[in-house]
């Protein structure tokens, strides 16, 4: 990693960890700039995508896998932009089995990685376990909107903290005599 990269991972979490702390003291304007927060990442993320495809992906063995990500991740974007007007309980839904897919991915990762004899598969086992119980404590207090921006703060704070630990990480750099 880069210093200008570990500079913007910096600045990122910070960012995220700010508008985390700013939802936690007012939940329910939350409940809204969750939503907002939610749909514009997922809509750039899926034009990110569709622009990587379009520059070099669609030369690339297995280049359709990644426009069909683009168009799906930008599909879920703007869906949850429409996502306004419905009650809370189907956004809670929705964010929680985002949280506990997270968390399976995680977790999954993890166990690759310790297979590999990574050293860090203890971290991101326990990230993904976190993911995991946000999940649940999440179904099971569903009743208030507060809950939904709790938990969605929960979420930006700890890839807050998942981006801090990455910039801070030393890189490995191949020595080849």
């Amino acid at each position: 990693m880069s210093k200008l990269q570990r500079i913007r991972n910096i600045i990122v979490a910070v960012l995220m960890i700010a508008v985390a702390l700013v939802l936690i003291i007012e939940p329910v304007l939350g409940y809204h700039v969750v939503l907002l927060i939610l749909a514009i990442t997922l809509i750039a993320e899926g034009v990110r995508s569709l622009i990587y495809y379009l520059a070099m992906a669609r030369h690339m063995v297995g280049g359709g896998v990644i426009f069909i990500k683009g168009v799906l991740i930008l599909d879920l974007g703007l869906f949850t932009l429409s996502l306004t007007d419905i009650p809370h309980r189907y956004v809670m839904i929705y964010l929680l089995l985002y949280y506990v897919f997270m968390g399976v991915i995680d977790i999954l990762r993890a166990f690759e990685a310790r297979k590999l004899h990574a050293p860090h598969w203890k971290r991101k086992f326990i990230f993904g376990t976190f993911m995991i119980i946000i999940a649940i404590v999440g179904m099971v207090f569903s009743s208030s909107v507060t809950i939904v921006v709790l938990i969605y703060s929960a979420g930006l704070i700890y890839s807050a903290v998942n981006r801090l630990i990455s910039a801070f990480r030393r890189t490995a750099v191949p020595f080849i005599p």
